[in-house]
């Protein structure tokens, strides 16, 4: 993916974690409150150990290094994938890129994270990591190539020991599946019959177009993806 420079108003160069107060924020955090967001998104911002500040709200992945002295989150060079989305998801990335380069203030609260900035302030919980099994996956995100598209229906997919059930939106049913590597191999699917809106059928064409024999998978905290070849969806712990 290309990337695209954004550069950062913050001033001085204080090291990454020190100034005056405690230590700069660790590790990965994700939003709760403090900005509405487009219906199955949420912003994701994690601190490396080396330095460096990762960030989502559901589209592109933002990245650049980043200082976190004198109570500011201070990004350098913040650079932004560039991944074609809806547009409602792409306002969405240039709120949070605005956020991120505005310099906000940070405070913990107890394990919570607030960022000041722009007359915004987004609390943010630390992440926790849901088990595959058991969890409901949230279908969110539909990608073909470099695109990606939200998905206008509720599709979910829940993993059992050797056996996953599908719910489309419109259809319901399942396949038997295995884990090789870091790939599921997918039976193919079996699924009620019945037929939807447009809009909706493709949703289910495309989960049925990932299912069909080994699909990658790719996990960041609560998020997971399946791709298979060009195709691919991406889903969130519900």
């Amino acid at each position: 993916m290309l990337l695209v420079a954004m550069t950062a108003c913050g001033e001085g160069s204080t090291p990454v974690g020190v100034g005056p107060g405690a230590a700069g924020p660790t590790g990965v955090y994700v939003s709760q409150s403090g900005h509405e967001l487009v219906e199955g998104t949420r912003v994701r911002v994690e601190f490396t150990d080396d330095g460096r500040l990762l960030a989502s709200a559901g589209c592109n992945t933002m990245s650049g290094p980043v200082e976190t002295g004198g109570g500011k989150v201070v990004v350098r060079d913040l650079s932004v994938t560039e991944m074609g989305c809806d547009p409602a998801r792409h306002a969405q990335d240039e709120w949070l890129a605005g956020l991120l380069t505005a310099s906000p203030a940070w405070r913990m609260d107890g394990e919570r994270l607030v960022l000041t900035a722009n007359d915004t302030e987004l609390v943010m919980a630390r992440e926790t990591v849901p088990p595959l099994l058991g969890t409901t996956w949230v279908v969110d995100t539909l990608v073909e190539g470099e695109v990606a598209s939200s998905v206008p229906t509720r599709a979910t997919l829940t993993f059992s020991a050797d056996r996953v059930a599908v719910d489309t939106g419109c259809n319901t049913g399942g396949a038997t599946y295995r884990m090789t590597g870091n790939a599921i191999v997918f039976e193919p699917p079996v699924l009620t019959r019945m037929a939807c809106a447009p809009e909706v059928m493709a949703v289910e064409d495309a989960i049925v177009a990932v299912m069909d024999g080994k699909a990658e998978v790719s996990t960041d905290g609560q998020t997971m993806t399946l791709s298979n070849g060009a195709k691919g969806i991406r889903m969130t712990a519900g």
